[in-house]
């Protein structure tokens, strides 16, 4: 990533911010998201770094200062933080164990409330969250995705296909 950056910041005084975007889109953003939802918890040292230099990515493709705040670039340019990265792929990992599309050794991984609960309650449409005594396993994605499904839970489940979801702005 870190050379991809570089020709980027070689390029920024040669393209426009969209023709940058799109060399963002087409080098670095695939190799931030390529298994994202498996190693985000892996080692946080290492998402520390990811998001370092995607923060410096954002900052090269809008030709701004090395150490402006970042958060308005993200939103102008329409590029997710990491961290709003990892929960649309997790909302895509999920939508896609609702409707069924995962293989079968993913259909006992997850349960929903009614089907542990005897009688019906509010919290019958969300996923079971088991409790975990330490923060380590409360980041695993047995634990964590179903805490990000629920808080989504009404733009994924409710969602007719997987192309609009994606193109819905739930993050």
């Amino acid at each position: 990533m870190s050379r991809a950056l570089y020709s980027i910041s070689q390029a920024k005084h040669l393209f426009p911010c969209s023709s940058l975007k799109t060399l963002y889109y087409s080098i670095i953003h695939l190799h931030i998201s390529y298994g994202l939802h498996a190693w985000r918890k892996a080692l946080p040292s290492l998402f520390r770094k990811t998001e370092i230099l995607k923060k410096r990515a954002i900052r090269t493709i809008n030709k701004t200062i090395y150490n402006g705040h970042t958060d308005p670039l993200f939103r102008s340019s329409q590029i997710l933080k990491l961290k709003d990265l990892y929960e649309y792929q997790v909302n895509i990992f999920m939508y896609d164990f609702s409707h069924k599309l995962l293989p079968k050794s993913f259909d006992s991984v997850f349960k929903y409330n009614h089907e542990i609960q005897t009688c019906p309650s509010r919290q019958s449409d969300l996923l079971h969250v088991d409790r975990c005594r330490t923060k380590f396993v409360e980041d695993l994605p047995l634990y964590g995705f179903p805490k990000i499904y629920n808080k989504y839970l009404k733009y994924v489940a409710y969602t007719e296909t997987r192309s609009r979801l994606k193109k819905k702005k739930i993050i």
